[in-house]
């Protein structure tokens, strides 16, 4: 990788700005000490660290148990077709483009979208969604672990049989099932494409991809602008409009949920999507101009030290950024609207 790369250099590495003719107090070093620990990241050694991250994150317990279910459910091979065409449109865009964020800023889900403070609950939903998943998926594993070891025994293996207070169903998969859609794949999909849009069009198609090349010295291709500007959003939007008109009651075993468990389900689902609205109006309130659209206004821009975290590079990316703002701004006033929303996207 380039140099740029190395974005999540920690802060305590830069050289300090403080004057030697300014003693500081004890208590003014603990707290900058305290800050400096707050804020420092590690950063990883060599590529090869950030591959099997990366393998880490997107090989698990899913691949062995969730996609073959999600496939019987769906038509058995005829499934491989669409699930080709949503990966290529839609999971590698946005796979890649959460890479690059994260990559470029060195923040978690939550401080990442310091590009756009307004829209900062949508990390807080996704933290909270991820939480009901661990609730189900940590059972799983656990489950995993009880099967390895018990076909490690010469005694009768527990999948041998099946007894009839297994069937006792309210509990278990009944459910997982109820926690998965209401509390994770309805929740993340809402929140995914409001990511997508707050990307891809508050913060910028083009700034995200002036921001790789800051970052890689490498220009992204048509193929991604593509699908982080138009084909993506829009086909997850149109799963999600199918997902709610074609929405049934939720059954296991041919059994209908009762009216308590709808209720609870969407409770979960309640609590994640309010994330985005609540954060969203505790962003406006806290920002210092004048008046509601003003406010507004600058809940949407990036905050002041939005880039990398090192101090060094953060300068040398506010610079890059304010030339090439200074270069484009007369074009722009110049465009008329759909010569604005190319250039947004394909620079």
């Amino acid at each position: 990788m380039a140099s740029h790369t190395n974005c999540a250099l920690t802060l305590d590495e830069s050289p300090s700005h403080t004057s030697a003719a300014s003693p500081t107090t004890p208590q003014q070093d603990a707290t900058a000490s305290t800050v400096n620990v707050q804020i420092a990241r590690d950063r990883w050694g060599r590529d090869i660290e950030f591959l099997f991250s990366c393998i880490a994150l997107s090989v698990g317990l899913g691949n062995v148990w969730r996609f073959p279910v999600i496939a019987l459910e769906n038509g058995g091979g005829a499934f491989v077709i669409p699930y080709l065409v949503v990966l290529i449109c839609v999971g590698r865009p946005v796979y890649y483009l959460e890479m690059l964020v994260g990559q470029f800023s060195s923040r978690g889900a939550i401080r990442v979208f310091d590009f756009s403070p307004l829209f900062r609950g949508i990390g807080y939903g996704q933290v909270l969604a991820t939480g009901f998943v661990t609730t189900y998926y940590a059972s799983i594993m656990g489950i995993t672990l009880r099967y390895f070891f018990a076909s490690l025994t010469t005694d009768e293996l527990p999948w041998n049989k099946c007894k009839p207070s297994w069937n006792d169903s309210q509990g278990g998969q009944y459910i997982l099932n109820l926690v998965d859609f209401f509390g994770a794949s309805f929740i993340a999909l809402v929140l995914a494409i409001l990511e997508l849009v707050s990307i891809a069009w508050v913060y910028g198609v083009k700034r995200l991809c002036k921001d790789v090349e800051f970052m890689l010295h490498i220009r992204i291709g048509w193929y991604w602008r593509l699908c982080w500007g138009f084909i993506t959003p829009i086909m997850m939007a149109c799963i999600l409009i199918y997902t709610i008109v074609k929405l049934e009651p939720l059954t296991y075993r041919d059994q209908t949920y009762p009216t308590a468990a709808y209720a609870a389900g969407w409770i979960l689902s309640t609590l994640g999507l309010m994330q985005f609205p609540l954060w969203a109006l505790y962003a406006i309130k806290r920002q210092k101009v004048q008046g509601v659209w003003n406010k507004l206004h600058s809940a949407l821009q990036p905050k002041a030290n939005w880039g990398p975290l090192d101090e060094n590079l953060l300068r040398e990316y506010q610079s890059y950024t304010t030339k090439h703002m200074r270069e484009s701004e007369p074009h722009w006033r110049q465009m008329n609207f759909f010569e604005k929303i190319r250039d947004r996207i394909f620079n």
